[in-house]
């Protein structure tokens, strides 16, 4: 689970990929409450083996979302993602919930 913060409007995710690309990727965001899908071309850099996506997204407090980075190969990298600007060790996540615990 990777966290972004809502009063963002540019948002940096790293890991480490499936398999590393030298082409252009693309960003399938899946908002899981609103069920909207959009895709952009997005800016990524390679550092030391770990993939870092940078991308925008307007989001707000609790929003879920499944990220897929993918290439003209297939998936790089795929991960699920929670909007909050609260300290994410007092988020609880349960199958299909979210829960604030602090």
């Amino acid at each position: 689970m990777k966290v972004i913060l809502p009063t963002d409007t540019t948002h940096t995710i790293a890991g480490i990929p499936r398999y590393y690309t030298g082409t252009t990727v693309s960003l399938e965001t899946y908002n899981e409450a609103t069920k909207a899908t959009t895709t952009q071309t997005i800016v990524y850099t390679n550092d030391g083996g770990v993939m870092i996506f940078t991308f925008d997204l307007i989001c707000s407090e609790m929003d879920r979302y499944t990220f897929t980075f993918t290439d003209v190969n297939g998936i790089v990298y795929m991960c699920k993602s929670l909007a909050t600007v609260q300290d994410p060790s007092t988020i609880q996540l349960t199958k299909n919930s979210y829960k604030y615990v602090g």
